[in-house]
């Protein structure tokens, strides 16, 4: 099987141009033009319409790509398999995860990994939710790494830790009134209803979280646009803000600034490792997924300990 036409068609269908696919294949336009045709001409179909800029796909380019993905996605797989076999270790791992969650766990991850995989290397892909998990179902990453709600049937998930949701709120924001009896430090979600919130924008993980615990009609002041964002403006005094504790131990903020558990119990979600479930998870992966887990155990430990705490004093 020629790989290369494969490769070659799937990148004219991405740039939508033959022009900007031969610049970005590093080869002259007329030969990669020459090369589509030649394949249109052994398949006895058009992949391509031309007659519109940019070029789209026709029909059976259409089912081409969709196979062509699924056929490199498996070559990928059998030559991670092999490399595992021969023991060669220079390959690439490549890792999705949001720019905030990025800053906040890769430096106590990359350096052990290097030091115990120097000759592999590991590419960073930032982005939102949504756009990280399209690309692991297209097989472009190899690990997502990301806060779990609903799972997804095609993916299979490995907790890295267990992290906290937290009420966070500037001075005077949160009164006694919204919390439970004899619970300084513990909102209840019914009695927030006139609380200002600044909540982030649709789409972003956190919003469904917020969706779950706050069912009532809330008074939302402000969408923000990211975790950070949301708690630096609570902080400022302008209302509260539902964040992880990642948000709240990477960002400076006012000492004036509380941060509330939501009873009765704490409200917490794992955060995974996701992988497609027919992909190959050699040790490469394995051994990045313990270093993970091993880097941000203390947050699980801390959510068992806060449990523990809560059902000594409920007694």
């Amino acid at each position: 099987m020629d790989f290369r036409q494969l490769q070659y068609v799937l990148k004219v269908a991405e740039c939508g141009s033959i022009t900007k696919a031969a610049a970005e294949l590093y080869m002259a336009q007329p030969s990669l033009s020459n090369y589509i045709g030649k394949a249109e001409k052994e398949l006895g179909v058009l992949l391509f319409d031309r007659s519109v800029n940019p070029i789209q796909l026709t029909l059976a380019g259409e089912e081409y790509v969709k196979e062509a993905k699924r056929i490199l996605y498996i070559q990928e797989q059998l030559q991670k398999k092999l490399k595992d076999i021969s023991q060669v270790s220079r390959r690439r791992v490549r890792i999705g995860i949001s720019n905030e969650r990025g800053v906040f766990m890769l430096p106590g991850i990359l350096p052990v990994f290097r030091e115990r995989f120097p000759d592999v290397s590991v590419e960073v892909v930032p982005g939102s939710h949504k756009k990280l998990s399209a690309m692991l179902s297209e097989g472009m990453l190899d690990i997502v790494i990301l806060p779990t709600i609903e799972k997804t049937a095609n993916f299979d998930y490995i907790e890295v830790y267990e992290e906290e949701i937290m009420v966070c709120a500037g001075a005077g924001i949160v009164r006694s009134e919204h919390l439970y009896e004899d619970r300084w430090n513990m909102i209840d979600p019914d009695k927030c209803g006139q609380i200002p919130f600044i909540k982030m924008e649709p789409g972003h993980v956190i919003t469904h979280a917020f969706e779950k615990v706050f069912t009532g009609k809330m008074n939302i002041v402000f969408e923000a646009y990211s975790s950070a964002e949301a708690l630096r403006l609570a902080a400022a005094g302008m209302g509260a803000c539902l964040v992880p504790q990642m948000t709240m131990d990477m960002i400076r903020y006012d000492h004036a600034t509380r941060a509330y558990s939501i009873g009765p119990r704490p409200v917490t979600w794992p955060v995974c490792a996701c992988m497609r479930k027919d992909a190959y998870v050699g040790s490469v992966e394995k051994a990045l997924i313990q270093i993970a887990q091993e880097s941000m155990g203390r947050y699980t430990e801390r959510i068992h300990e806060k449990l523990k705490s809560l059902s000594e004093s409920f007694r």
